[in-house]
Order: C-alpha cells, then structure tokens, then sequence
C-alpha cells in the first residue's frame, strides 16, 4: 500500500503546526531506536515540528522513548521522543504516533519540503459556532463544548473542561431542527485556552466525514483554490479558441 492510501486511511485531526506528508516518490527512511536499544527501519508517513508518524515493523508500547534518523541519501538529524499511539498495521508492521523532546527546526521542514521529500498538507476547515456534548470512557456525565470548526480529517473543539488526550470521544452536535448529530472520534492533541482548553480529535471511522458535510455542509474553496480553478478555466478557454482559430484557418486553406 502507498504512503498516499495510508495517509488518506488514516483520519487524522490537523495539529496545531504545519503538517508535511511524505512524498510518493522520494520516500522518507528512519530508524528508530528504542529505549531497550533495538533498531527497527521504516519510512516516514508525516511529520510536523513536534511529532513524526512512522510505519515500522516489530512490537512497540504506548510510553516507549524512542530515537529516530530521518534519511534519504542524506541524513535531516536525529530526533528523540516517546510513542503515544501505535496502530497495528499489516504485515506486522504498525504506524506510531510520536512526540518529540524538542521540535524539528524549520529549515529542516524547509530543506525536506524543498527536496521534494515531503509535501505540505492542509485541509480546507469549515469555521462554524456549534453547541456540543462530549462524553469518555471513565467519566462520568457529559461535557459541553464548542464546535469551532471540522475538516475532512476532523474537528477543533473548545472547552472549560480539560479533555485528555489519546481517549475516545462521543460528540453530540446540537442542530438547528433540534436533533443531535452523534460523531465517535479520538483526542489527539490540546492547549490551553483563556476559558479552559482548545482540543483537537480525529474522525475514528472513515464515512464519517461524508456525514458530517451532510449535515453542517461540505468543505468550501479557499481563495486561493477558486484563483486556481478561475486561472485554469481561463487558460482551458483560451486553449479551445486556440484550437478553433487553428480548425479554422485549415478549412479555409483547403476551400
């Protein structure tokens, strides 16, 4: 499977940095290094300044400190860190979510993204004002939050309660015709905020996306994305008068 089907696979929530993905086709290695001293290879699936996931083969643990070294024909430095999620993959291969010690310079962002090695990855966010419920194993009772915004990959919420990372979430959405959109999902970063804390969580089924863009609305185009579309609508007009004009002139010739 390709690093591009792994990545879409696997609903991740935008954290709070710029996110690069790895490049299709100048993969990203490393080796990691556990704290017991074993050495296990894999490729890079993304990173951002203060965590990396990789896809590795072997048995890891939640808690393990971990060393990894970025490579390809070069080496991008070595970073230290403790894995927070491992997800098992296939052939006995599992993806871990790490944090790092101390975060990856920009310019090596810089240099690998200028090297063609990862892409920068963003996800058109929907800014919205929803009320909302949220419940986890082990507490009791719900807790309300803001809804702020959503993306394909997941949503931002606000709350006076702290939410704890790494846990499966129940999220009630209140609607406007009173009914309740319901939406199971997983913590996977937060800060604090002025009133409480800003909490980050990713979709924990892949439709779930689909139907919630039902209900509050699809992902809209940037500015940026609609300059885009416009400027390739332009030049496909000009192509095709071009191409006309061309037709033209041969018909005339041979009449």
């Amino acid at each position: 499977m390709s690093n591009e089907e792994l990545v879409s696979s696997q609903s991740i929530c935008a954290r709070k940095e710029r996110r690069y993905k790895a490049s299709e086709n100048n993969l990203l290695s490393c080796e990691t290094a556990l704290d017991e001293g074993d050495v296990r290879r894999g490729t890079v699936v993304d990173l951002s300044s203060s965590g990396i996931r990789l896809l590795c083969g072997g048995r890891f643990e939640v808690g393990q400190a971990m060393s990894t070294e970025l490579t390809t024909d070069r080496s991008y430095g070595v970073y230290r860190g403790v894995i927070r999620r491992v997800e098992p993959w296939v052939d006995g291969q599992s993806i871990l979510g790490c944090s790092l010690n101390d975060p990856i310079p920009d310019a090596v962002l810089e240099d690998l993204s200028s090297d063609g090695v990862v892409n920068r990855r963003s996800d058109d966010r929907i800014t919205l004002n929803k009320k909302a419920k949220v419940s986890w194993p082990l507490h009791q009772g719900e807790v309300d939050v803001e809804l702020q915004d959503y993306s394909s990959g997941g949503m931002k919420l606000v709350s006076s309660f702290p939410i704890p990372d790494d846990v499966r979430l129940r999220i009630r959405i209140d609607l406007d015709d009173d009914s309740e959109l319901v939406v199971d999902a997983k913590s996977v970063w937060q800060k604090k905020a002025e009133d409480g804390c800003v909490a980050g969580v990713t979709y924990t089924h892949r439709d779930t996306h689909d139907k919630v863009a039902r209900v509050l609305g699809p992902p809209v185009e940037s500015d940026d994305t609609k300059s885009r579309t416009q400027a390739n609508w332009v030049l496909r007009g000009l192509a095709c008068t071009a191409v006309a004009a061309a037709i033209g002139c041969a018909l005339l010739t041979l009449l």
